[in-house]
């Protein structure tokens, strides 16, 4: 089986999920994941969790794009120019986009023609939470 991340941490086929209180740092997490998996950097700087480059794909619903922007500007800062530019071009993110709902018809073609115009290897979304309307419980 292919691995995004040797060691079998994040199999191409997976769905990887952070659960957690409100401000328990599942965005940073998750964030960090976005740089390692463009840049291919080791894992959160563990030098035995190599990782194969791939495009990334954050679908965001929580702070907006200077919101984002706030919370990537640390995290990127020590890049040289040729990181920016492979983070420029393979880290894409859609911002609270109007309508990307996916508990309705429209909102999820709508999810579903972002992901095909983009075709990332990894798509995260955060929080997974307010891409659905009503009971997170309700099957």
């Amino acid at each position: 089986m292919p691995y995004w991340v040797d060691k079998g941490v994040l199999p191409k086929s997976a769905i990887m999920v952070f659960g957690g209180v409100p401000k328990a740092g599942k965005s940073f997490i998750s964030l960090n994941l976005c740089r390692n998996l463009v840049l291919g950097e080791p894992l959160f700087g563990n030098k035995e969790l190599r990782v194969e480059p791939t495009t990334v794909l954050l679908i965001e619903h929580e702070v907006g794009e200077a919101g984002l922007y706030k919370r990537c500007a640390p995290l990127f800062a020590d890049l040289n120019q040729d990181q920016l530019g492979r983070l420029n071009d393979s880290f894409l993110y859609c911002s609270q986009q109007r309508g990307l709902e996916v508990s309705s018809p429209e909102g999820r073609q709508l999810f579903y023609d972002i992901v095909g115009f983009y075709r990332p290897g990894v798509l995260v979304l955060d929080p997974i939470r307010k891409l659905f309307h009503g009971d997170e419980n309700s099957n």
